[in-house]
């Protein structure tokens, strides 16, 4: 392997991952929702939360220095669809048809910048 493809595989996967956390502080958001303002356990999960963004915010820096923003940013609503997911498998919310069509746009969607692209 290059070292020109293992710095591109290195990027999309840094792009990766700073989605993985944008969604988590997500996820921790909504957990500390469920108690009540100032508790502990508000605390910890907010927390958590803004820790999640400040992580975030490193790496996007990284990334944005290896892509062009139109490649970095395409790739963000896939947080959507992490949070879309979190929503149905942790806090059992309802999956729509039209959450179905809109992560299937969302998808249709980030495969068209990214096939130009690269």
């Amino acid at each position: 392997m290059h070292t020109e493809e293992r710095t591109s595989m290195l990027t999309y996967g840094l792009l990766g991952v700073s989605i993985l956390i944008f969604s988590c502080s997500s996820l921790c958001s909504k957990l500390a929702s469920e108690f009540d303002i100032f508790s502990w356990n508000f605390i910890l999960y907010y927390g958590m939360s803004i820790l999640a963004l400040g992580i975030y915010a490193v790496i996007w820096q990284m990334v944005l220095k290896r892509l062009p923003l139109s490649v970095a940013y395409s790739g963000k609503p896939i947080s959507m669809l992490l949070s879309m997911t979190y929503g149905v498998i942790l806090f059992h919310e309802p999956l729509t048809w039209n959450m179905i069509l809109g992560a299937a746009v969302i998808l249709f969607g980030i495969r068209m910048v990214m096939t130009e692209h690269g």
